[in-house]
């Protein structure tokens, strides 16, 4: 969500429509650590032609492998195609000395970084052991004490164990329920769903009214998602989806 915003508001800013002057939009839920050809990006490559242009929130996206960086911005490159960087604004390529530079040192710092999260991870992992090592047990993240890693093993003829599990669940159906309860952005969103406006009205408007008390406030944004975004489409169709008649 966050990267699409970042793309969506340089699109803005530079008066193209996202929803209409886009042609096509590719979510990526593959790691970028594996090779694009195992990705949705190899095939949007494959239909990319000369004075396309490709936009990404920022190099990273494309990828976490200096090499297969490279590979993806040299094909583009080839085939006459621009990758713009909307983070801050900068065309990739590496046809130039100075288009090599920063190829080089954006594609070495999503390698690193990589890096540092899997150090970071494998620490946590390590403490942990140490932990279960000295004192038999250790806090989860979810804040449950552990005395073992992985699933408890299941007893044959008898069924796992879920309880915790099914409390995290309730808890967090919970709280989305009340924090829908009160969100200004969803009676918002159900009110004009109700008037007969379409999702992309509600959705054009409910952004204005987003970045409206951006500027003004700079405190929590009552328009906002429950992680602070502004609202896209699919989630105003998702708040629609979820209407209660009976809480209207």
């Amino acid at each position: 969500m966050q990267q699409q915003n970042c793309v969506n508001t340089y699109l803005t800013q530079h008066g193209v429509n996202p929803d209409k002057d886009i042609a096509k939009t590719v979510v990526e839920k593959i790691s970028g650590t594996v090779r694009h050809t195992e990705r949705k990006l190899a095939g949007l490559l494959a239909k990319c032609k000369q004075d396309d242009i490709i936009y990404i929130s920022e190099l990273s996206r494309l990828g976490r492998n200096m090499s297969d960086l490279f590979a993806i911005v040299t094909e583009s490159c080839e085939k006459g195609v621009t990758i713009v960087q909307c983070k801050d604004g900068s065309t990739i390529e590496n046809e130039s000395i100075g288009g090599k530079a920063l190829l080089f040192a954006l594609s070495l710092a999503a390698e690193i970084e990589v890096q540092n999260i899997r150090q970071r991870t494998q620490m946590g992992l390590d403490a942990r052991k140490k932990l279960l090592e000295e004192q038999g047990s250790f806090i989860s993240k979810s804040g449950n004490i552990c005395t073992k890693f992985g699933r408890p093993k299941r007893v044959e003829g008898e069924p796992y164990d879920l309880s915790g599990l099914e409390a995290a669940a309730a808890a967090k159906t919970d709280a989305a329920i009340r924090w829908r309860e009160k969100s200004q952005a969803v009676r918002f969103v159900r009110r004009k769903r109700k008037e007969g406006w379409g999702i992309v009205q509600i959705t054009e408007e409910l952004g204005k009214m987003y970045d409206e008390f951006a500027t003004a406030e700079g405190s929590i944004n009552p328009y906002a998602t429950p992680s602070g975004c502004k609202p896209q489409k699919g989630t105003v169709s998702r708040w629609c989806r979820e209407m209660n008649p009976i809480a209207i």
